[in-house]
């Protein structure tokens, strides 16, 4: 694989990043060059269900109402706010972060009483 040209900034899960990270070294590759290799996997085995609600949207957009294209693009919202909501509970019941408030909440009394 070639080596990276242009870098973005993505957040991952702590738990993916890590993973990346041992298997990229295990590989003798950058984390992001491994990343980017499954990505094009990933699209590349996802391919026709993209195509698929595509044609699908694309349908709605000729023959159905507003009301059925939302519908069809808002279909995974629940699930991914309780994803959502899930990491933020897990981020605050996390030893980091709670150790990382705690670590602003003292600096912020220090420049109070500074």
């Amino acid at each position: 694989m070639s080596a990276t040209t242009s870098t973005r900034v993505v957040r991952v899960p702590e738990e993916t990043h890590n993973e990346a990270t041992q298997v990229a070294a295990l590989r003798q590759v950058q984390a992001g060059e491994l990343l980017a290799e499954a990505w094009r996997e990933y699209m590349e085995n996802h391919r026709k269900e993209f195509a698929a609600d595509l044609e699908q949207v694309a349908k709605l957009l000729r023959d159905g109402t507003l009301e059925q294209l939302a519908e069809f693009t808002s279909r995974n919202a629940d699930a991914r706010a309780a994803k959502a909501i899930e990491r933020l509970n897990s981020k605050r019941r996390s030893p980091d972060a709670r150790a990382e408030k705690d670590a602003t909440s003292e600096d912020s009394k220090e420049r109070i009483h500074a």
